[in-house]
């Protein structure tokens, strides 16, 4: 069933905030051709511009603002045809495929059934009912040769050598988006052979192939690669020219793979120099047409090796396919495991190390650091695999902690890979394996680690728990949050696999002696930063962990608090020491790591309330912010002031700075008397003659409420050239919840993160009707280096300066400048009560889901509980009591009132 448009919208919007901007380019296009509204068209344009296609960018501003019908062709010129067929065994149930092909979202230009005479000889009178009629709906039966399955594509190739061809299966019902998420991908990747679904070549030691059942099955969506193999039950494109020229030729593939189509389309276009990608961000899932299962070539070719035959007969007959390949791509890397030992009952060291050696795969290197162990059993257990399998080597160190075996492991690793696993854990059979296909599932350089999917804790009592990696949920995040979450959710280094090169590289290595519960964290935090999501998961590589009673990480003391806490201390120091962009980001993520940990392990601990409130408050997280304001708005700022104050989370300490124009200092300087031990207030003076003239204020003819100082906001990353992120706030707001979250969002690769403004719906000015997504500038999360990097605030300068319009004093200038380079905030960041106010009657839940890509059941819980009320208007809570959330503004407002903040001659509150 067609989704409305509220759900493609909620749908679009949350992908593109997820990151999978192939799967929100989907759902905008389907927007376009539903609904013609200029935001959709501009979030195409963003999208195609994230993704690097800056040509079809252009064409789309050009041609299709007007036109969504025809939006598609902006994008694919060449025809586009799907083209299927059917025999008399499947022929009773094929209408049900059919019609799942003409109810696309995006039909095709044609949809052709091939069908043989010679298998059919009453002609169309011998078909289906069902199917005869849908012929009056778009289907065009054709008859052709009888070549099998083959007929599915070579009579197609004849007859539209220059279209975009699509293949299906006459047994599979296709959702609705399938064939637009086909296309999606054929605009990303024009020249490759592009499919739902595919396995992974696999090649032997010895260089050939291994056996068709010990091919990855159905991996998920990857970079173009010769070793990608469609299966076509998930339909496949073939752009033109993409296959070679024998793909026809019937003699050869009647004789090589007279039942492996697929096979032999595989084969064509290596041959030719065609990579196959294998969709990502798909909804394709498997989903066969009841009654046809029992009429495949699956035992045939699978179970009695039928595929195999027919593979090595393709590759003898044309051996350059095989040279295609990259060389033993799976088998060839060598990998060091790092075994880390120390008093290891030689029942569980016998178990750890089975399991390593009985790996499926064998070119590894076992590295066991025999940690000063004073255990015969423990020697000598070792000693007899040492001369067991030379692949074992022993090395004897002194006693210094696992943290400093595993370093000293790394020192003597040879391997292109490094793992660790440590003495009375065990792996699965695969675990290797699938561990090396996850981190080179892309024959991509970039991935650096790969995580196993599954984790088997054993206690003492050999109960056991399965746990999920804790990775599941980061795939889609963008880098920074990643790593964010990554350093939060697990510190487990011994479940990875990592490329040698990225830990020597980048010097990650563990804190040697160190001996407590936190020893992994230092580790596994640096490999996060460093990696930023170029991670792969392995889903069904599980690692074995035994917990024991009596390890540190079980033996909890206030000692050992006092020692993980000086983990985290030393981590954030070697932070500063490598001088880090961004430091403040990763400090606060540290912190949250530390504090959760903190909390968790001290739980029962007899210690003092002051000591352990002392631990913690060594990790509050710091925020940066700066306001605006001058000496016409010290009572609005000083309020301001006092609800971050009152909104500060337990772990959260803010240094804010007020920015003032020449002349305010005097007055102004005595916000700073509101400091506290975790809210640091400062006020500095900006000079302003660079922006003078920059704005022709009138105030008969403007409407523009701002005051000119608001122009400051443009050179920010000038003020503040030690920091790399700041909360920028405008003054006639009010903070209502901790701002760390918003303070963490992942801003790597835009300029800055903020809310659109919620006048977008209902407002007509042209200014933020061509924008897709026009934000308030009353609240940005801004990325002072890259901004300083582009030097936007020169660009934001000159653009004030072009500018003819004056209702605005500055939005509208960040909204031009920084198009693109936007991060959307939640409504809840900046929710403007004036608006909701006057306009509340015109808002529809499902457009305003639809812009915030959020799930509000109604308007008015959207307005229940925000973060920052911001009263971007002329209903000012110090002016009229008759605005939402002016009661509790009011009441901090007396609360400095009480403290004597205001003295007599101040503003007074109406």
């Amino acid at each position: 069933m067609p989704k409305a448009e509220w759900q493609l919208g909620f749908e679009a919007r949350a992908s593109f905030r997820s990151g999978e901007y192939l799967r929100a380019l989907k759902y905008y296009i389907l927007l376009c051709m539903k609904v013609s509204r200029t935001a959709y068209f501009a979030n195409v344009v963003l999208l195609l511009r994230r993704l690097g296609l800056n040509e079809y960018a252009e064409e789309m501003n050009v041609t299709a603002w007007n036109a969504s019908a025809s939006i598609l062709r902006c994008f694919v010129k060449s025809p586009v045809v799907v083209s299927l067929t059917s025999y008399p065994r499947r022929i009773g149930t094929t209408a049900v495929t059919v019609r799942s092909i003409l109810n696309q979202d995006v039909r095709p230009d044609e949809l052709i059934l091939w069908l043989s005479p010679d298998q059919f000889p009453g002609g169309i009178k011998s078909l289906p009912d069902d199917l005869q009629t849908l012929q009056k709906q778009g289907l065009d039966i054709r008859w052709c040769e009888d070549n099998r399955s083959y007929k599915k594509l070579i009579p197609a190739l004849k007859e539209y050598p220059d279209a975009v061809l699509v293949t299906a299966d006459d047994d599979v019902d296709y959702h609705s988006t399938w064939l637009l998420e086909l296309l999606v991908g054929h605009l990303l990747r024009p020249k490759d052979v592009i499919a739902h679904r595919g396995h992974r070549v696999c090649r032997g030691a010895d260089g050939g192939l291994l056996p068709y059942r010990q091919w990855l099955k159905e991996v998920p969506g990857s970079l173009p690669s010769f070793e990608n193999f469609a299966t076509g039950c998930g339909g496949i494109l073939y752009p033109p020219g993409s296959l070679h020229p024998d793909v026809g030729d019937s003699t050869l593939f009647n004789e090589i793979c007279p039942h492996g189509d697929d096979i032999w389309f595989w084969g064509m276009t290596l041959r030719n120099g065609t990579r196959v990608s294998l969709l990502y961000e798909t909804d394709f899932r498997l989903c066969t047409v009841p009654g046809t299962e029992e009429s495949s070539l699956w035992i045939q070719n699978v179970r009695q090796g039928g595929n195999d035959r027919m593979i090595q007969a393709l590759l003898q007959r044309f051996p350059e396919i095989l040279s295609r390949l990259p060389p033993c791509a799976h088998a060839e890397a060598k990998v060091s495991i790092i075994v880390p030992v120390y008093n290891t009952a030689s029942i569980h060291i016998q178990q750890c190390l089975r399991s390593l050696l009985s790996q499926s795969y064998q070119n590894i290197e076992i590295l066991c650091i025999d940690d000063g162990s004073g255990l015969w059993e423990t020697l000598g257990c070792l000693q007899r695999f040492l001369l067991a399998d030379k692949r074992v080597q022993v090395f004897r160190i002194n006693n210094g902690g696992p943290a400093s075996a595993r370093n000293f492991g790394i020192s003597f690793a040879t391997g292109e890979y490094i793992a660790f696993v440590d003495s009375d854990d065990y792996v699965s059979p695969h675990y290797i394996r699938d561990l090396v296909a996850a981190i080179r599932q892309d024959g991509h350089p970039d991935r650096q680690v790969a995580v196993a999917g599954r984790i088997l804790c054993f206690d003492d009592k050999s109960q056991s728990q399965s746990k999920p990696s804790g990775y599941e949920g980061l795939k889609r995040l963008p880098p920074m949050e990643v790593a964010r979450e990554a350093i939060h959710t697990t510190g487990v280094s011994c479940n990875k696999l990592y490329r040698s090169s990225f830990l020597r590289e980048n010097g990650i290595r563990y804190l040697n002696g160190e001996r407590s519960f936190a020893e992994d964290n230092y580790f596994s935090a640096l490999v996060a930063i460093y990696a930023r999501g170029r991670m792969g998961i392995a889903d069904e590589s599980c690692y074995c962990y035994r917990q024991h009673s009596e390890s540190i990480t079980k033996r909890i003391d206030w000692a050992g608090i006092q020692s993980a806490a000086l983990v985290y201390e030393k981590l954030k120091a070697e932070l500063v020491a490598r001088g880090l962009p961004d430091l403040n980001y990763w400090h606060s993520a540290i912190n949250r790591r530390a504090l959760k940990d903190l909390r968790y392990n001290a739980k029962g601990i007899d210690s003092s309330g002051d000591a352990m409130a002392n631990v913690f408050r060594r990790f509050s997280s710091r925020i940066d912010v700066c306001c605006i304001a001058d000496d016409k708005y010290f009572l609005p700022t000083a309020v301001f002031l006092e609800t971050i104050r009152a909104s500060l989370g337990p772990y959260t300490t803010v240094s804010i700075t007020v920015l003032v124009p020449q002349g305010s200092f005097a007055k102004m300087s005595s916000l700073s008397g509101q400091s506290s031990e975790k809210f640091s207030v400062r006020v500095a003076e900006v000079a302003v003659d660079r922006f003078e003239g920059l704005h022709k204020y009138d105030s008969e003819n403007s409407f523009c409420m701002a005051s000119p100082s608001a122009l400051i906001k443009f050179v920010i990353p000038e003020i503040f050239p030690e920091l790399d992120r700041i909360l920028y706030l405008d003054t006639d707001l009010m903070v209502r919840k901790d701002l760390l979250d918003l303070y963490m969002a992942p801003i790597e690769d835009v300029y800055l993160a903020a809310v659109t403004d919620m006048w977008m719906p209902v407002t007509d000015r042209v200014e933020v009707k061509r924008f897709g997504s026009y934000f308030n500038s009353g609240v940005m999360l801004m990325n002072l280096a890259a901004m300083r990097r582009d030097e936007v605030p020169e660009k934001l300068i000159a653009a004030k300066a072009r500018s003819t319009n004056f209702n605005l004093m500055d939005q509208d200038v960040f909204n031009e400048v920084c198009h693109g380079k936007v991060l959307g905030l939640d409504i809840s960041y900046n929710f403007l009560p004036v608006c909701y106010k006057r306009h509340k009657h015109r808002f529809r839940i499902d457009v305003m889901n639809t812009l915030y890509g959020s799930s509000y059941p109604t308007v008015e819980a959207m307005a229940n509980d925000p973060a920052i009320a911001h009263w971007a208007g002329s209903d000012k809570p110090w002016k009229t009591a008759e605005t939402l959330f002016a009661e509790e503004w009011r009441e901090a407002y007396r609360r400095l009132e009480e403290a004597g903040v205001f003295v007599q001659d101040e503003q007074t509150v109406v």
